[in-house]
């Protein structure tokens, strides 16, 4: 059985790949990735993407404001958005959330992009990314109130009862290459989760897996992230590949 991956959150629309993408796509179909999510964090980097998915057909698109990029946000925000909606290939708003880390953008400005912009994902129905840091427990409390129709938190760095509570609500969680780092709360948070609620992503150029920590990041490299929660886990690698894959095919609307 030929393993087949779907990286379901990177950033390939950044300059960092600019000329590459044939190379870094080759790379991608010789490691099985089948399918590659590419996810905006603001209104150029959302139109890039939309465009690459036009380009390339293993592609599809997100389009959002992170909350980094919230003092961006502004009256057509919203009407941008829908418009973008309106390709073919685009399959979720995102990444949208609270990053109360750096608070690029002020805290309550980024309360109010993400609760605007998660009320229209699930208004018009389509997944939503989410982005969280240092803000799980508020994210959560908002999820519960606002009852989204899909959500995926992305690149999961949350405790296990964070964990527990999201997929409670029907949450997806998405892991990276993060998990090979070696952090022992992660590794608790991968064992709780089933692999019902598991995504994989590279959230490529950033976090790049063991062995490749450090460098920028490909999503070819989703198999060392993939090959880690199947050790932890306890599973074949086959059984992690399958289940992400058809999990992301879920959730998204791809194949």
């Amino acid at each position: 059985m030929s393993i087949v991956f779907i990286d379901t959150h990177c950033h390939l629309q950044m300059k960092t790949f600019k000329g590459e993408i044939k190379k870094i796509l080759d790379n991608a179909a010789l490691a099985g990735v089948k399918t590659i999510i590419n996810v905006g964090f603001d209104m150029e980097s959302s139109e890039e993407a939309v465009n690459l998915s036009k380009k390339y057909p293993c592609m599809y698109a997100t389009v959002g404001i992170h909350p980094h990029d919230a003092k961006t946000y502004g009256d057509d925000s919203i009407a941008i958005l829908e418009s973008f909606l309106q390709e073919d290939k685009v399959v979720a708003i995102g990444e949208i959330g609270l990053d109360f880390y750096r608070n690029l953008s002020a805290p309550e400005l980024q309360r109010t992009v993400f609760r605007e912009q998660l009320e229209f994902a699930k208004d018009r129905n389509v997944p939503a990314i989410l982005h969280i840091r240092d803000a799980y427990g508020e994210v959560l409390s908002l999820l519960k109130e606002t009852k989204p129709s899909k959500t995926v938190l992305h690149c999961f760095s949350g405790t296990t009862s964070n964990a527990k509570n999201a997929v409670s609500m029907g949450c997806y969680l998405s892991f990276g290459g993060s998990v090979t780092y070696g952090g022992a709360h992660l590794k608790d948070t991968v064992h709780s989760v089933p692999l019902s609620s598991m995504l994989l992503e590279t959230d490529a150029p950033f976090l790049a897996p063991v062995p490749y920590r450090g460098k920028r990041n490909e999503p070819a490299f989703i198999r060392h992230t993939a090959e880690r929660l199947a050790t932890e886990k306890d599973v074949t690698l086959e059984t992690i590949a399958e289940a992400t894959t058809k999990n992301a095919q879920s959730f998204f609307g791809v194949t």
